[in-house]
């Protein structure tokens, strides 16, 4: 079979990397791809956002499965203009795309299935969002400060104090600080417990989940520092009450938009914080996730461009095959990321030894790779334990140590 996967960074480097191994698949076509990628798939001359010629250049190469690995794209209906020419997407619809798109859409789902997540408030006015956080923190209770549209993982603010907590609104409701995904905020209590990475594949009616993953968001060690993208990922987690998350979390999803007439069909990502009182969702994602997609592909064995393509279709799914082993993936970062960063920097050597290494801010510049995003590089590794992943993945990052960039030392410590 023919895949075709939109994208260009480290998640899609992965998804491609997987996909051209597996026996079933004959060609992988990337768009728009990266230099990592270029290496191991067909780069296609065409705009991510011009569908026409997306659509047009999938149907001459005859492809069987597109798979997209961005939320902007499937937010902006993707897969529903490639859907409707009949080629098998796996990626939701622009309806279903909304629980990462709309975040106050997000919060009004889960209140309406009884999913459990914080309590929160949703605001088009500054005046209005900071009474509501000045009445919260003066009852004891700290808040986050959300975005409500898509601002690529950064739009989540922990403030520290109330006064950092107003700022942070008035930064997205007055001073415009993320655009358009800014223009609602959602202002909701703060959990606190462990993260959880939990990714489903989904064919409409049901779902598989894979392997579940931490990730790290904040961009300093212990967490410090302000919530990034994603600095890096380990993969298993101990989580005793798997299944019964996944039908807690992923399942009622699956029966509303089924019941609104528009089945969800593509990858589904609950971001969970395990708190005293119980699992709640901080926020849903209508795609992998980045960077825990680079440690659970290594770790899933079976074909997985079957798997996608019986969820394209609407078929049954098969169970994923996990390996034993555990994965560590760390990002190599631009140093002054998620702020003001060089571009255009030289790469160090990036031949990887016993490790996958995923390209993201990368370009190619007069036959030199050179950085050109905040997030570089990410580096996964596998090993017996954690312990041996992360001494295989910190060994191929010292690379790193000289020059501006940054990486955090302690994921999977």
């Amino acid at each position: 079979m023919r895949v075709l996967v939109v994208g260009g960074g480290a998640r899609e480097h992965a998804l491609v990397w997987k996909l051209a191994n597996s026996a079933t698949v004959e060609t992988v076509y990337a768009v728009p791809g990266n230099p990592g990628i270029e290496q191991i798939a067909e780069i296609l001359p065409v705009d991510v956002f011009d569908f026409f010629a997306l659509n047009d250049a999938a149907m001459e190469r005859r492809v069987d499965l597109v798979v997209i690995g961005p939320e902007k794209p499937l937010c902006a209906g993707i897969a529903d203009f490639m859907g409707h020419t009949g080629i098998p997407v796996f990626g939701p619809s622009q309806a279903c795309a909304q629980i990462e798109g709309s975040k106050a859409f997000a919060k009004q789902l889960m209140a309406a299935e009884g999913i459990p997540t914080a309590r929160y408030a949703a605001f088009t006015s500054a005046p209005e969002a900071r009474a509501y956080i000045h009445a919260e923190w003066s009852e004891g209770r700290p808040v986050v400060v959300k975005a409500s549209g898509e601002a690529l993982g950064k739009g989540a603010v922990l403030p520290e104090s109330v006064e950092q907590a107003t700022d942070a609104a008035d930064g997205m409701l007055v001073r415009n600080e993320f655009g358009e995904a800014g223009r609602t905020v959602v202002v909701e209590e703060r959990l606190t417990g462990r993260e959880l990475s939990l990714m489903a594949v989904c064919n409409g009616r049901d779902y598989r989940l894979l392997p579940p993953a931490r990730d790290y968001k904040k961009v300093g060690d212990d967490d410090t520092g302000p919530n990034t993208g994603g600095m890096g990922a380990v993969s298993p987690v101990d989580v005793p009450n798997l299944d019964e998350l996944g039908e807690t979390f992923v399942r009622p999803v699956l029966e509303r938009f089924l019941r609104d007439g528009t089945p969800y069909v593509g990858a589904l990502y609950p971001g969970l914080m395990l708190t005293d009182s119980g699992p709640k969702c901080l926020e849903y994602n209508c795609r992998f996730g980045d960077p825990e997609t680079q440690c659970v592909l290594p770790r899933l064995g079976g074909d997985l461009a079957q798997m996608l393509l019986r969820a394209a279709r609407g078929e049954e799914l098969p169970r994923p095959v996990v390996s034993a082993e555990a994965c560590v993936s760390v990002v190599i970062a631009s140093k002054g990321y998620p702020g003001h960063f060089d571009k255009l920097v030289p790469l160090p050597d990036l031949e990887a030894d016993g490790v996958n290494a995923f390209f993201a801010g990368v370009s190619e510049l007069n036959g030199e790779l050179v950085s050109s995003g905040g997030r570089v590089v990410t580096v996964s590794a596998m090993g017996s334990t954690i312990a041996e992943a992360r001494e295989k993945a910190y060994a191929y990052a010292k690379r790193f140590d000289n020059g501006p960039w940054h990486y955090r030392r302690d994921i999977g410590a």
